[in-house]
């Protein structure tokens, strides 16, 4: 018997068939989303509540804010943690997906503290990659076009490449 090709076995894949995408439809999951209280965050929250999920939102408010969650903040699957990334902390559950979106992302909040902008994405990253491994849980790590500087072009298309690719380098004409 001759083994099916790679393209044949990823067009034949289970979970491109109609009774996977039934059966995952319903499956509700337990999902961490650091940044949750910043403004996309907790629109974040919000669809994943809407579609079932338990949601937990880890925040500490530093760009972040109750008012961005004040439309689920009593939603019964919605679970508000108090906490900074950087600093380990032992999670008492078991996240099968973590969205990372911690971090200050305006060049104002930014700047007026490099050091822990460093600090939150590199420790707060690395914290939740370790926690997902922990876990067995999938992670989305997101980051903001201003690492690269000022655009020469704005609004930025996918296609865009910046003039300066390190967060501390000037831009170039």
């Amino acid at each position: 018997m001759v083994a099916p090709s790679a393209q044949t076995r990823v067009e034949n894949a289970w979970w491109k068939t109609r009774k996977f995408k039934r059966f995952y439809k319903n499956i509700k999951m337990l999902i961490l989303v650091t940044g949750g209280a910043g403004f996309i965050g907790s629109h974040l929250c919000e669809v994943l509540l809407d579609q079932g999920h338990r949601v937990y939102c880890m925040d500490n408010y530093t760009t972040g804010s109750m008012d961005n969650l004040s439309g689920i903040l009593h939603h019964p699957k919605l679970t508000l943690m108090y906490h900074d990334v950087t600093v380990e902390k032992e999670l008492a559950f078991r996240a099968d997906q973590i969205y990372h979106l911690a971090c200050p992302a305006s060049p104002k909040d930014y700047q007026s503290d490099p050091i822990k902008t460093l600090m939150t994405s590199f420790l707060g990253t690395r914290n939740m990659l370790e926690y997902a491994k922990k876990v067995g849980a999938r992670i989305l790590f997101t980051s903001t076009s201003e690492v690269y500087g000022d655009p020469l072009v704005s609004p930025q298309q996918e296609e865009y490449w910046p003039a300066s690719s390190h967060l501390f380098s000037p831009t170039l004409p």
